[in-house]
């Protein structure tokens, strides 16, 4: 067994070679015809079965060439200068024999681009107008990104011309920051106008209010044609270049807003004329005193506005045109012993609420008499169910006072403590009863009033009090 390897150890040495490539086997199989694909592998084995054993000289013969072709290989020693760095150098060197300096017009590079690029920013820029309530007209809205882009252009437009590199083209620079300049002053005075213009006119589209400021209305009504004719402009061509290019634009818009500075403050003055005639306008703001005043036809446009004007008054009591009374906000009604005619003030508002503060006090001194009158003909149970709260806590207190000082003259105190005592049990058991929201309200105040009558009348007998004017009745 061990001769038979013997005879295939050649065969192993001669092709484990590993200089023999594909080229290699594909001289030997063709020496001995034998087809092969090389992108198949084989093996020693194949090699034996093909016959490879008896045609070992083809195979030495392949084994040769590959030394015979190495025989006459040398190194090839070159100068320096011709070595690889010698040669990369050169190469360099060539690389820039067609590189040439490219001269193009001084304007179309950097800060000239950017300028151009700047202009080049506002072809699409417009302004956006929205419908305003029921005017007829729009206001411009949306302005946030057309500010932002003009405070950066500016600043950089200002550097620009700080530059020195701007000198070639300066003239188209400073013309360009004019436009910026002209553009932020327009945007300025038109929301200026534009803010004003929408407070004053729901104000002025009153004829109550231009009937009685008529210079202020005809200031106003001359801003309204110009804004309005503005806005119509600025619906047809928005564009904001297109709108920057007209100085009689921004001229009109300073016009108007001097105009409207004119009607703000003789609006101011009007006010204050009203308030000095009816101080209670001193509670209310302006737009509640406008809202007021642009209705002068309808006298009922003061109610929202009465709870700041008079403490306790919800309503005033309406029949066509005449205050008959006023009202509370529990729905208590205190009937005016004379009726204001709010049409005799001919569409002064002023006129006839101060007429209707007097009649005011006028009512509450008669309805508190009437109620001080009828307080001994009833007894106290059905009396304090018939009358306004506060008229059933003054003629109280005005009666306990009385029935007090006469219980000290005549030293029957104890028997006055009784009958407070008894007051307060009566009013208590009423409480109980069924009663309206507002006869519970007043009976509650009263039960308060009645515990501390009750209990100064005690004290008084616990210290012994015999006389109206004893210092400890007084501190009690």
């Amino acid at each position: 067994m061990v001769d038979d390897f013997k005879k295939n150890l050649p065969l192993f040495t001669e092709a484990a070679n590993p200089a023999m490539q594909a080229h290699h086997w594909q001289q030997v199989f063709a020496s001995i015809n034998i087809e092969h694909d090389m992108e198949q592998p084989f093996t020693v084995l194949q090699l034996a079965q093909w016959g490879m054993l008896d045609n070992m000289e083809a195979l030495s013969n392949v084994l040769t060439q590959m030394k015979l072709d190495w025989d006459d290989k040398e190194f090839h020693c070159i100068p320096f200068k011709d070595t690889c760095t010698a040669v990369v150098l050169t190469q360099m060197k060539l690389d820039w024999d067609d590189k040439e300096f490219h001269c193009i017009p001084y304007k179309d590079t950097g800060t000239a681009v950017v300028l151009t690029q700047m202009k080049l920013d506002w072809d699409d820029k417009e302004f956006h107008c929205i419908p305003y309530k029921d005017t007829g007209t729009a206001v411009v809205g949306q302005t946030d990104e057309i500010q932002m882009m003009l405070d950066d252009q500016c600043m950089k437009i200002l550097a620009m011309n700080s530059s020195p590199y701007v000198k070639p083209f300066r003239e188209e620079a400073t013309k360009w920051e004019q436009t910026l300049s002209y553009l932020q002053e327009l945007i300025d005075q038109w929301i200026a106008c534009q803010s004003t213009w929408m407070y004053l006119e729901p104000i002025f589209s009153s004829a109550d209010i231009v009937k009685q400021m008529p210079e202020e209305g005809s200031k106003f009504s001359r801003v309204d044609t110009a804004f309005r004719a503005l806005m119509e402009e600025c619906m047809e061509s928005p564009s904001c270049l297109t709108l920057a290019q007209d100085t009689d634009r921004l001229d009109s818009l300073k016009e108007s807003n001097k105009l409207l500075d004119e009607v703000q403050k003789g609006l101011a003055a009007y006010l204050e004329k009203k308030r000095l005639f009816f101080p209670r306008f001193f509670f209310l703001s302006n737009d509640e005193m406008l809202e007021i005043l642009s209705e002068t036809k309808d006298p009922t446009r003061v109610q929202p506005h009465l709870r700041k004007c008079f403490e306790g008054i919800h309503r005033l009591e309406f029949h066509n045109l005449i205050v008959q009374g006023m009202t509370s906000v529990e729905k208590e009604v205190v009937p005016f012993k004379t009726v204001v005619n709010t049409a005799q003030a001919k569409g002064s508002v002023e006129v006839w609420l101060l007429e209707v503060e007097d009649r005011m006090f006028e009512a509450v001194h008669n309805v508190t008499g009437k109620g001080v009158e009828a307080y001994p003909t009833k007894t106290r149970s059905e009396w304090v169910l018939e009358w306004p709260g506060m008229v059933v806590l003054v003629a109280s207190n005005v009666f306990w006072t009385r029935g007090v000082e006469k219980a000290l003259s005549g030293g029957t105190l104890t028997a006055c403590e009784k009958q407070c005592e008894g007051d307060l049990m009566n009013v208590v058991d009423q409480v109980r009863g069924d009663l309206t929201t507002l006869q519970r309200a007043t009976l509650g105040a009263l039960v308060v009033m009645d515990v501390h009558a009750r209990d100064v009348v005690a004290n008084m007998v616990k210290e012994k009090v015999t006389e109206a004017t004893d210092f400890r009745r007084l501190t009690g």
